[in-house]
């Protein structure tokens, strides 16, 4: 994985200068590419290569039966990707299930500082 200096120096503007802490967005600009929300993960880290830090959430899947009640079929697996973009840019979370990115998200430190990412 990269260095985490200049993640750390980009949150530390962002809490300089504030705002929003999380932005929805459907894509971001890594060089010249284009990630977006939908396309395989694999192709984003070819495109934007791999991100500064990763994250991994396991949860259960729970399925209803026709009398109500619910029991665990297994788990399903999720992994939060964090890109540092660079100066005065917000870092973008890539949220990845099964292979596919299926969300991105533009986060202000004091989001990145609450989930404890250094």
């Amino acid at each position: 994985m990269k260095s985490n200096l200049g993640l750390f120096r980009l949150l530390t503007t962002v809490v300089i200068l504030g705002g929003p802490i999380v932005s929805q967005a459907d894509s971001f600009r890594c060089g010249s590419y284009l990630a977006r929300e939908g396309m395989p993960s694999s192709e984003m880290e070819e495109k934007c290569g791999q991100p500064d830090v990763v994250k991994t959430s396991e949860e259960p899947i729970i399925v209803r039966r026709p009398d109500g009640s619910t029991f665990s079929n297994g788990v399903t697996t999720t992994h939060y990707w964090y890109y540092g973009r660079g100066p005065n840019e917000f870092v973008a979370r890539a949220t990845i299930r099964e292979g596919l990115v299926e969300e991105i998200e533009l986060l202000s430190a004091r989001l990145i500082e609450s989930l404890h990412l250094d």
